[in-house]
């Protein structure tokens, strides 16, 4: 379940990070096309990826805890797409890569 309140967290703020007019679009995937192109639905899609996740972050770990743990992601996470995006080293395959292990170690522990 914290596997999945990460990806929430991650891919809302990829949304918000490519409404932003200051992005560059260099070897987009056609999602940050559509993104571009498609800037109000975008936001309106990360806040409710952004509302889910502050959910589930409170169903699990209470609501105080759930608040705290949501803050401290999307600082970490808005903190790293900002630095890494443009330097192209955030990949879709590195993201699908770094869950699959957060899901596998999740399960097993």
């Amino acid at each position: 379940m914290a596997t999945l309140t990460f990806l929430l967290v991650l891919v809302g703020f990829f949304f918000f990070y490519h409404t932003s007019e200051r992005v560059e679009l260099v070897r987009s995937l056609p999602v940050e096309n559509w993104i571009y192109g498609h800037r109000q639905e975008a936001k309106w899609i990360g806040s409710l990826l952004w509302i889910g996740a502050v959910s589930l972050a409170m169903v699990i770990w209470g609501i105080a805890s759930g608040l705290l743990f949501f803050s401290i992601l999307v600082m970490t996470f808005a903190s790293l797409v900002v630095i890494l995006r443009p330097l192209q080293v955030i990949s879709y395959k590195l993201v699908i890569g770094v869950l699959f292990f957060s899901i596998l170690l999740e399960n097993i522990v």
